[in-house]
C-alpha cells in the first residue's frame, strides 16, 4: 500500500473526526436493534443463528454508511443519516457481493479449524473492499481487486494496524462489561452497544487510510472540520 501516514497520525485524524461529529455515532446506532437481538438470542441455537446472520448483514451496511459519511465530512460536506444510508442503498448489489465473498472466503474457513489461516489472510487482503464499493462506483469484484492491490506488500502492516485498532475498541468495551456485569444480567448488552458507538472511530481510520492510499490526501484541517 502506498504510504498513507503513520498509524498514530491516522488515529489522530480519525479521533478528531469522531469527536467533532457525534452524528457518526447516530449512524452506527441504526444497528442497535440487531446487536440486542444477537446478544439476547444466544441461549437458543436457532435464534442465535438468526441473530448472528442478521447482524453480519447489518454490520456491512452500517460500516458502509459510516465510511461514506466519514468521506463526505472529510470533503467538507455534511451528509445526513438518510444521505448515508441512501448511498448504501445505491450500492446494495455491490455490497452484497462483498458480503458473499466474505462469507465464503472468511466466515466459512473460520468454521473449519484448518481454514482459519486462509480466513485471516483473505480478511486482511479484502479489508478495503467495502470502502472501494462505497467510495468508488465499482463492482464487488473490482473492489476486491483494488483492496488486494492496496494491501499487496503491506499485508502485515495492515494486519498489525487492524489488530491494534480493534483491540483498543474491544478492551474499552470489555472493561465496561466487567464493571457492569455484577450489577444486572441484562446489562450484558451494554458493552456491545459501546462497541457500536465506537465503531465510527476505526471506520474513519480506515476511510482516511483508503482515501490517502488512492490519492485523496486528507489534511489535519479536513479531519477536524
Amino acid at each position: 500500500m502506498p504510504a498513507a501516514g503513520g498509524t498514530f497520525t491516522l488515529l489522530k485524524q480519525a479521533t478528531s473526526l469522531y469527536v467533532s461529529h457525534p452524528g457518526l455515532s447516530l449512524i452506527a446506532l441504526a444497528g442497535a436493534p440487531f446487536v440486542i437481538l444477537d446478544t439476547f438470542s444466544r441461549t437458543n441455537l436457532w435464534l442465535a443463528l438468526l441473530g448472528a446472520s442478521l447482524w453480519f448483514v447489518v454490520l456491512f451496511f452500517v460500516l458502509a454508511a459510516l465510511a461514506y459519511s466519514s468521506s463526505e465530512l472529510l470533503a467538507g460536506r455534511q451528509p445526513s443519516i438518510l444521505d448515508s444510508y441512501r448511498r448504501v442503498a445505491q450500492r446494495y448489489w455491490a455490497l452484497s457481493g462483498i458480503m458473499v465473498a466474505h462469507f465464503l472466503g472468511v466466515v466459512v474457513p473460520f468454521g473449519i479449524l484448518i481454514g482459519i489461516p486462509l480466513g485471516v489472510y483473505l480478511l486482511v487482503r479484502w479489508w478495503f473492499g467495502l470502502y472501494a464499493v462505497v467510495l468508488k462506483d465499482v463492482s464487488a469484484g473490482e473492489a476486491l481487486r483494488i483492496s488486494s492491490s492496496l494491501v499487496k506488500g503491506a499485508w502485515w502492516q495492515t494486519f498489525g494496524r487492524t489488530v491494534a485498532v480493534m483491540t483498543a475498541v474491544g478492551l474499552s468495551a470489555t472493561a465496561i462489561g466487567i464493571l457492569l456485569g455484577p450489577i444486572a444480567g441484562y446489562l450484558v448488552v451494554v458493552p456491545h452497544i459501546i462497541v457500536l458507538l465506537l465503531l465510527p472511530l476505526p471506520t474513519a481510520f480506515y476511510t482516511i487510510q483508503f482515501l490517502n492510499a488512492t490519492g485523496v490526501q486528507v489534511t489535519k484541517g479536513a479531519a477536524s472540520r
